[in-house]
């Protein structure tokens, strides 16, 4: 499902309205907040989340 922009996505996983969102930013606040878990990342090395 197409969403205008990272935060918008963000709300909706984190909302239930959506399961997952792939997004290459916007996912920091809310998984520092605790209302998101990171499940998979694309990048070379391991995160420190």
């Amino acid at each position: 499902m197409p969403y205008k922009g990272a935060s918008e996505q963000m709300v909706a996983v984190a909302a239930g309205q959506v399961m997952v969102g792939v997004n290459s930013n916007g996912f920091a606040p809310f998984v520092d907040a605790g209302t998101l878990r990171l499940l998979v990342t694309f990048g070379e090395q391991r995160t420190q989340r």
